[in-house]
């Protein structure tokens, strides 16, 4: 079940790769995203000492803003630090969800988009809706 999603980082980023992490987290952290007040809209992801971090999460009743730890896979780990290499690729949360009674985070390496590629991106998805659009009248 997604908790919180930040749709905004499909819109403005090139997804190259997506990970699915739990999160190491304190009482009042779980209880702040549990009831849903935290913010994911600045949070980026960073590499510190062969450890993956979320950084600039907002908390409303805990601690304003907290960085984060992540639990990854040492494979996942080397595969980040491989792509961040490139300097243009940034670590982004899409998505805070709830697996049974743990909290996870789905965390993606992308590339911010052009103002081009996204009104190219815009036009085809307008071009798409219009053609269905067009098939349906045709098949009723």
């Amino acid at each position: 079940m997604v908790i919180k999603s930040n749709k905004k980082v499909l819109h403005d980023y090139d997804i190259h790769e997506e990970f699915e992490a739990g999160l190491v987290l304190n009482g009042a952290q779980v209880k702040s995203i549990r009831s849903n007040k935290f913010e994911i809209s600045e949070s980026v992801v960073n590499l510190r000492n062969n450890e993956v971090f979320i950084d600039n999460i907002v908390f409303d009743n805990a601690d304003n803003q907290a960085s984060i730890k992540l639990l990854l896979h040492k494979k996942e780990i080397e595969k980040i630090k491989s792509i961040k290499k490139d300097k243009r690729i940034r670590g982004l949360v899409t998505s805070i969800i709830n697996r049974g009674n743990k909290i996870k985070a789905i965390i993606v390496l992308g590339v911010i988009k052009r103002k081009i590629d996204k009104k190219q991106e815009q036009k085809r998805s307008t071009q798409k809706r219009i053609l269905e659009r067009e098939i349906k009248k045709m098949v009723i």
